[in-house]
């Protein structure tokens, strides 16, 4: 065996900088279309497909080569070049890698909006991913991070010649700006988005993912100013003024509103190939059939729950904010928005959000107190959860939350929920539960478990949906009360694969007590609202006015992208110039008060009312040793540091541990 000396190990590494320093550009060159090759590849979890793509999209794929190739000219700038240059490539490499790995667990591909979601993904990452997945990829993580730190301090300092580099790159950001211009013009690119999806497939990750980073928001129309806002607003007037029965008034005992949005659920039974032993939505079917009801379409599919939450709750379409934007991470925290909640406070209700889930997913405990919610009940404020084999609540205990909150509400109530239960990630082997309902009709066992175990779910969602039904009618009050897919699941569904409808669309249906005007109807999800407000004979603001009268005419998408921007961006003439303020939220129905706290040999007690699960001792502002539960009402921490003065209480914690809320303070005597 031959063995190399350290000198002839220097002689190569030598050869190669010199490369780099005298042959960056070529370099760039070929780097670029390789990794725009691997990133598709990686995409499409296929280099044949990626093969596949480059024959279909030529001018997409050397239109992002072009992309790759600025950033990784950008290198050519610097003394320490083989650093950024390497910098450059990893970065594609991690957009890419991850890419794949969402499209692996979800519809929707990687966006710039999934880095404000980075506490959120650690939240589930356990649930869509092995324990050793999570370790390779922090490992890989880790690595590259090091080779990055070890390169910035090891690598070289190269003869800068600036003026090349410069030129080169200037050139191709000339290139890319008139090719980029002569693509969108011909339709090879296109700068609006209907399917994000759809698009990362033809347009290819990196164009996308760039608008995605860079496109955020309503963009302000051309003609938008305030009397263009203030004449679509008369409009809107007059046309109400104008219908038969349009001064519209509530009636004398204004009914509860109960609005319950079903995450990944639709009627399974649209899938044409597949069969089912039994119909796993037999209550859901049922109350389609006896009650006004429709096809709902969504903005997204397989994720983005909070994004069809958005456009139901304001009436506000998602097609004119920016590329995969959740405004839950952006606009919302910062700014109210006028919404179904708002509007309902104004005729006297109380407003209730539940969430089977975690208070601080999306924000929204931050959110909701800008959408009108005077409660948040979140799973931190439940008790007697029970869990699915993927660790998702089960629904059945969101009944008892929902008749709690009406029994709360002063007047009337209007209680929105969240249901969990049926979430993703479906398994492909057995959890060791037995499945209710088998399916046939598919082609792979894995598929085949993946889908019965997601019936299973949903036919215990069905289970849930009756029993509140029943008990809303037992209660004995007006009600109306809606149910509504937020979007399919992720489970690769094609438009050719049901039998009605596409992928953008579930079901809804609205029942009620009352005798109220109905009739079947396809919508959207941002016109649910305005539909239940004048089901409801109750006035909603002029988005919710909008699609009353206008869902018709010629200028109806335009008036909404010009009310949407004017509300939110623009003056807010709409709302003659001020939007509402933000609402006091309570997280939990029922406060969590302390009654006693004192000390003992072993440590401190605490007795409370209303705890939960979540509930932690703190002393002093700060956390108190290990929190147990110890019955209905007591809390107990070891520790024998406890000093007469010391201020006990007790606070419901979120799943990342960012406190939800305090309750009142005791000292120790």
């Amino acid at each position: 065996m031959q063995i190399q000396s350290p000198s002839s190990s220097c002689g190569r590494i030598a050869r190669l900088l010199d490369a780099i320093e005298h042959r960056s550009i070529r370099l760039c060159l070929l780097l670029a279309p390789m990794l725009n090759f691997i990133i598709e590849a990686l995409s499409r979890h296929s280099p044949f497909k990626a093969i596949v793509y480059l024959g279909e999209y030529p001018v997409p794929f050397f239109f992002n080569t072009l992309l790759i190739l600025v950033t990784l000219l950008f290198s050519s700038l610097f003394s320490k070049r083989v650093f950024f240059l390497l910098f450059a490539v990893c970065t594609w490499l991690f957009g890419g890698v991850g890419n794949g790995i969402l499209l692996s667990m979800r519809v929707t591909p990687f966006g710039f909006a999934d880095f404000r979601n980075v506490e959120q993904a650690f939240d589930i990452v356990d649930i869509y991913m092995t324990p050793w997945q999570i370790a390779l990829c922090a490992i890989a993580a880790l690595l590259t991070v090091l080779l990055l730190v070890w390169m910035c301090i090891k690598a070289p300092r190269l003869h800068h010649n600036f003026k090349q580099g410069g030129a080169a790159l200037l050139l191709a950001i000339t290139v890319l700006c008139l090719f980029g211009g002569w693509a969108i013009d011909r339709g090879h690119l296109s700068e609006e988005f209907t399917n994000l999806a759809d698009a990362y497939q033809k347009y290819g990750f990196c164009y996308c993912f760039a608008k995605s980073a860079f496109d955020q928001g309503v963009d302000r129309p051309e003609d938008y100013s305030d009397d263009a806002v203030l004449e679509v607003v008369e409009e809107v007037e007059e046309e109400l003024d104008a219908r038969p029965g349009s001064n519209l008034t509530a009636t004398a005992q204004k009914p509860n509103i109960v609005m319950v949005q079903l995450e990944s659920f639709f009627d399974v039974n649209r899938m044409k190939e597949i069969e089912f032993s039994s119909n796993p939505l037999p209550n859901f079917t049922r109350l389609m059939e006896e009650n006004p009801s429709g096809l709902f379409t969504v903005p997204s599919i397989g994720a983005g729950t909070v994004n069809s939450e958005f456009e139901v709750l304001t009436g506000m379409s998602l097609d004119y904010f920016g590329t995969g934007e959740y405004p839950y991470k952006t606009i919302l925290r910062s700014s109210t928005c006028p919404s179904l909640a708002y509007d309902l406070k104004a005729h006297g209700y109380s407003t209730y959000a539940i969430h089977n889930n975690n208070g601080t997913f999306y924000d929204r405990h931050k959110v909701y107190p800008n959408l009108g919610f005077d409660h948040f009940v979140s799973i931190e404020y439940m008790d007697n959860i029970r869990e699915n084999a993927l660790s998702w609540a089960k629904d059945g205990l969101l009944t008892q939350q929902i008749l709690k909150c009406l029994d709360d509400a002063e007047q009337s109530g209007f209680v929105y929920t969240v249901a969990v239960q049926p979430h993703g990630r479906y398994p492909s082997e057995p959890t060791g539960e037995s499945y209710p309902i088998t399916a046939s009709g598919l082609p792979s066992a894995e598929e085949k478990n993946q889908w019965e175990y997601y019936v299973g779910q949903m036919y215990e969602t069905d289970s849930f949906i009756r029993d509140l039904t029943h008990a809303l009618d037992d209660r004995g009050e007006p009600y109306i009360c809606i149910f509504y897919g937020d979007h399919l699941p992720s489970l690769d569904i094609l438009d050719d694969e049901l039998a009605s409808g596409n992928i953008y669309q579930t079901e809804y249906f609205i029942r009620s007590n009352m005798e109220l005007p109905a009739d079947d109807r396809d919508l959207s999800a941002y016109q649910l609202s305005a539909r239940v407000l004048e089901m409801a004979g109750l006035e909603g603001n002029v988005l919710f006015s909008l699609h009353q009268t206008e869902a018709e005419e010629p200028d109806y998408q335009k008036n909404l992208e010009l009310l949407e921007y004017d509300i939110l961006y623009g003056e807010q003439e709409a709302l003659d110039g001020k939007l509402p303020e933000p609402t006091d939220l309570q997280m939990g129905v029922d406060p969590i008060t302390i009654t006693k706290a004192y000390i003992k040999e072993d440590g401190l007690w605490v007795e409370c009312k209303n705890l939960t699960w979540e509930s932690y001792i703190f002393v002093n502002g700060k956390p108190y040793g290990e929190t147990e539960r110890c019955g209905s009402n007591l809390l107990f921490a070891a520790g024998d540091d406890i000093e007469p003065g010391d201020v006990v209480s007790v606070v419901q914690m979120g799943n990342d541990g960012e406190p939800l809320s305090y309750t009142n303070e005791i000292l120790i005597n």
